[in-house]
């Protein structure tokens, strides 16, 4: 997506993978399985009021491509 100027970020970090609570608590990478695995498959897409109707349309066409070319 950044190649195609779509910026994303990661905004969830499972808390057994946060660093307050690993070294807090010595909480292992392995822990949570699950959290960890969605962790590794979500990321934020620009989503805000002040994206304008070009915008909104620059990230639809920009996802749709994106998995139209992870199909074929």
């Amino acid at each position: 997506m950044r190649s195609r100027n779509i910026g994303t970020s990661v905004h969830y970090l499972p808390v057994h993978m946060h660093p307050f609570y690993k070294e807090k608590y010595s909480i292992p990478t392995d822990a949570c399985p699950v959290a960890a695995s969605v962790y590794e498959q979500i990321v934020s897409i620009p989503l805000h009021p002040g994206l304008s109707d070009s915008e909104v349309d620059d990230v639809v066409d920009t996802i749709r491509a994106i998995c139209t070319e992870s199909v074929n």
